[in-house]
């Protein structure tokens, strides 16, 4: 299968393989999900605290409790006025999530490094125009959310308007957060997940298995769909054959972040299902073409994301392998002979 979709494996898989035991698919599937767990978990400890203070100096939880305990309100009412609260937190707080899903980053890190003997460079985080690559994953990102977002306008289903309270600063905040935050999913996913099953497997069934975990992240993301969930799919497809391409993830690092900044902070657009954020523009959707716009969840969920990644996996496979990280397994024998 690999011969027909063009996809060859690369340095970072070989350097993966080194020191390695050969383990069942099931076996890389639930390391991955002890991993995550755990980097979720630090996150959230790391929350509570200031969520804790939030919820007891900035909201009246007190008089809502008095409230339960005179009569006056019901213990589902209670519940429901205190998930209220918890769904509509503040900026600030959104943005400390962004920033700790670096705890993601360490724990991959520290894992391949610690049991798994790789090292960095075998996630995908190589040296050699680091810069370059990030540039132009940044503009490639730009450039499919606009896309996605110019074919749901043409069709009618979403309208855009420029905010009237204007730029906010504390939207590039949101772009430092959306940075690592790219960089976490693809360094925890791809990096780790994907290249740990191509040292076993076929490339494209690390592909497949990857790209499905990932979408499966979002389970529990608001007004989450069924074509949310394969549009996500696609779009881990795209960013898994796009760093086999290049052989290194920084550009898809760019590419995440700049389609989730461009998405929630340029054009107003809730961010994979997400409560919307200070934006440049105000995005407004038709809730009865769901399907074409995304909904609740965000443009990603809608036949127009569905579209433009098709299209981007079709021009990813066409890219030719960046030849200076070709696996040697790859690269033709040159026989030289004499003869005399």
């Amino acid at each position: 299968m690999e011969r027909y979709i063009n996809i060859k494996r690369t340095k970072m898989i070989d350097e993966a393989s080194r020191f390695h035991k050969p383990d069942m698919l099931i076996g890389y599937i639930w390391k991955f999900g002890l991993v995550i767990l755990i980097a979720m978990t630090a996150s959230s400890i790391i929350q509570t605290i200031p969520l804790v203070l939030y919820l007891l100096i900035k909201t009246d939880i007190f008089a809502l409790a008095a409230q339960v305990a005179n009569g006056s309100m019901t213990q589902d009412e209670y519940l429901n006025a205190c998930m209220n609260m918890i769904t509509n937190l503040p900026v600030w707080f959104i943005i400390l999530s962004l920033f700790l899903t670096v705890t993601s980053i360490i724990a991959a890190i520290f894992y391949c490094k610690k049991f798994e003997k790789r090292s960095v460079a075998s996630m995908g985080l190589r040296k050699g125009n680091i810069a370059g690559e990030y540039l132009v994953g940044t503009a490639i990102g730009f450039l499919m959310f606009g896309l996605t977002f110019l074919i749901a306008y043409a069709t009618g289903t979403v309208e855009l308007k420029l905010n009237p309270e204007g730029f906010a600063p504390v939207i590039i905040l949101f772009l430092i957060g959306y940075i690592i935050q790219g960089a976490s999913e693809e360094i925890m996913v791809r990096g780790f997940l994907m290249v740990s099953i191509a040292r076993d497997y076929k490339l494209w069934i690390a592909i497949v298995v990857s790209s499905v975990a990932f979408s499966m992240l979002h389970l529990g993301n608001n007004s989450i769909t069924l074509l949310a969930l394969l549009n996500i799919t696609l779009f881990g497809i795209f960013e898994a054959i796009y760093i086999c391409k290049r052989g290194n993830l920084w550009g898809a690092c760019a590419i995440h972040s700049m389609w989730n900044f461009a998405q929630g902070n340029i054009f107003g657009s809730s961010v994979s299902g997400n409560a919307y954020t200070p934006s440049v523009f105000i995005m407004s959707y038709d809730p009865e073409r769901a399907i074409a716009n995304g909904g609740a969840f965000g443009l990603e969920a809608g036949v127009a994301s569905t579209i433009v990644l098709l299209v981007a996996i079709g021009i990813a496979l066409l890219l030719k392998t960046k030849e200076s990280e070709l696996s040697e397994l790859e690269k033709p024998l040159n026989i030289n002979v004499n003869i005399q």
